[in-house]
C-alpha cells in the first residue's frame, strides 16, 4: 500500500515500557517520520502525541484511559491498546471526546529479546485512518496485517495462549521429568527441539489427521498401560498425559481413519 504523505510527521507515545512496549519501540523506530517516546511511570503528565500506543497489562489499561481522557492538548489525538483480549470498546470514552480508537495485538509471543516482526501476524481492529496507519507499518515491518471481528480477536487470543504458552508449559515439564532420569540438559533440549520441532514442520506439509502419529492413533493400548505405569509416581506428568490423551482421542473421534470402537473405549478408561 502507499505509504504516508512525505511531509507528515507522526509522534507516537508509548505507555508501558515492558516487553511489549519495547518491543514497538523497536519497530516503530525504523519507520520513517515517526517520532517515538516512552511516557514512565514517573511523568505525571503526558506528552503530547499524534497517537498514544497503550501496552500496559489489561488490568492497567483503564485506568491509562481515564488519564487521556482529561489529557489536553491542541491537536486531537488517536489511541489504540496492544492487547489480545481487552474489547475495544474499553476505548469508547475517548472516542466519545472525538479520539480514534484501535487495537493492534501481535499473535506471538513477545519477549525482551523480540525485535523483528518478519511474518508475524498482527491483527487489528478500529477506526480507518488507524487502520491505514497500521497496514502501511506491518507492510515495512515484514508482518502479516489481518483485519479481525471483536470475536475473531478473543477467538486468536484463546488460541495463542493454547498453542504458544501451553507448549511452553509443556515442553517445560517434559523437560524436567527427562533431567529427572539423568539425562544432561543440553541432550535433552536438542531432542526436545527435534521432536517438537519436526512435529510442526510435519504440519505445514499435512494435515493434522495425516500429521499425527503415536500410541493412541495407532490403537495401542499395550504401550499407554506401560507409559501410565511409568508415570504412577508422577502424578502431575500423569494427570497431564492422561488429559491430554482424552483430548486426542476427542480430536481424532472426527478422522476418517481412526482406532477400532474397541480400542477407544478401553483408551478412553485409561485415561480416566
Amino acid at each position: 500500500m502507499n505509504s504516508l504523505p512525505k511531509q507528515i510527521n507522526y509522534k507516537v507515545v508509548i505507555i508501558g515500557y515492558g516487553r511489549v512496549g519495547r518491543f514497538f519501540k523497536s519497530l516503530l523506530q525504523g519507520i520513517p517520520r515517526v517520532q517515538v517516546v516512552i511516557k514512565t511511570r514517573e511523568q505525571k503528565i503526558y506528552p503530547h502525541a499524534d497517537l498514544y500506543l497503550i501496552c500496559v497489562q489489561d488490568q492497567q489499561i483503564p485506568l491509562v484511559v481515564n488519564e487521556l481522557a482529561v489529557h489536553e492538548q491542541s491537536s486531537t489525538f488517536s489511541v489504540a491498546h496492544c492487547s489480545g483480549f481487552t474489547s475495544l470498546s474499553i476505548l469508547d470514552s475517548l472516542k466519545n471526546i472525538g479520539c480514534q480508537a484501535a487495537v493492534l495485538h501481535p499473535v506471538a509471543p513477545i519477549t525482551f529479546e523480540t525485535k523483528s516482526a518478519d511474518n508475524m501476524v498482527m491483527d487489528a481492529l478500529g477506526d480507518e485512518g488507524l487502520m491505514k496507519i497500521f497496514e502501511y507499518w506491518c507492510s515495512e515491518w515484514g508482518a502479516r496485517f489481518v483485519r479481525v471481528t471483536e470475536a475473531q480477536k478473543k477467538s486468536i487470543h484463546i488460541a495463542a495462549v493454547m498453542s504458544c504458552n501451553y507448549l511452553m508449559v509443556l515442553y517445560g515439564h517434559v523437560q524436567r521429568y527427562l533431567k529427572e532420569q539423568g539425562m544432561e540438559s543440553i541432550e535433552v533440549a536438542n531432542m526436545l527441539k527435534g521432536m517438537m520441532g519436526s512435529s510442526l514442520e510435519q504440519v505445514d506439509l499435512q494435515s493434522v489427521e495425516q500429521a499425527l502419529t503415536g500410541p493412541i492413533i495407532r490403537g495401542d493400548i499395550s504401550t499407554i498401560v506401560q507409559h501410565l505405569n511409568l508415570l504412577k509416581e508422577e502424578e502431575q506428568l500423569l494427570d497431564l498425559y492422561r488429559s491430554l490423551g482424552t483430548s486426542t482421542l476427542d480430536l481424532i473421534d472426527h478422522f476418517s481413519e481412526k482406532p477400532l470402537d474397541k480400542a477407544f473405549v478401553e483408551m478412553r478408561d485409561l485415561f480416566k
